[in-house]
């Protein structure tokens, strides 16, 4: 701390007026994403991202077409008519953080384009109940090559919160959601 003691304004006044120049602390921000194996390197079975199928598919996928964002392993959802599936993981939050940005990259081929065929990033509570859609894809948004999705958004108060990307198709034609490189950072005010 910095104290500067000044003379008195004007003769008249018989006390000093004192100063106090102080730090300011900052809280440091959590700079790593909150997501393990965003790039889903470690195969699959995975142990950080769980996923499902209704028709009992892997849902992680290393096959060369279309070959991953990055490395090997991408997620591919989808691919086939009337399924659901979905990757998900859960994450630990640290005490005051609440605002976050997420990046992914995604590639969605079909053979639709009627929009039936959904691709919903949702924000979950640990449980897996929804709090909120992040972002939401179609069939009808063709993205035919790899392409970043950046969403900043706010999530409530919680010691853990669920990130989940959840495909389905209707009975129409197929459509295939591909997903890669997931992060989740901390915004730092």
């Amino acid at each position: 701390m910095c104290v500067w003691a000044g003379a008195p304004m004007n003769a008249q006044a018989q006390s000093l007026q004192y100063f106090a120049f102080l730090p300011v602390v900052m809280k440091p921000c959590p700079v790593h994403s909150f997501i393990q194996d965003g790039g889903m390197e470690a195969g699959a079975p995975n142990p950080h991202w769980f996923t499902s199928s209704s028709q009992f598919s892997d849902v992680l996928d290393d096959s060369p077409v279309p070959a991953a964002h990055t490395g090997a392993w991408k997620a591919w959802m989808g691919g086939d008519n009337s399924v659901t599936e979905v990757i998900s993981q859960t994450f630990a939050i640290p005490a005051g953080v609440t605002q976050f940005t997420l990046r992914y990259w995604v590639w969605i081929d079909t053979q639709d384009g009627a929009g039936g065929d959904t691709l919903a990033v949702q924000l979950r509570n640990a449980s897996g109940g929804v709090i909120a859609t992040l972002d939401a894809l179609s069939d009808a948004s063709t993205i035919p090559t790899w392409t970043e999705r950046v969403v900043t958004f706010t999530a409530p108060a919680a010691s853990a919160l669920q990130l989940a990307f959840v495909a389905q198709t209707d009975a129409l034609d197929p459509t295939s959601f591909f997903v890669d490189d997931v992060s989740l950072n901390a915004v730092c005010s």
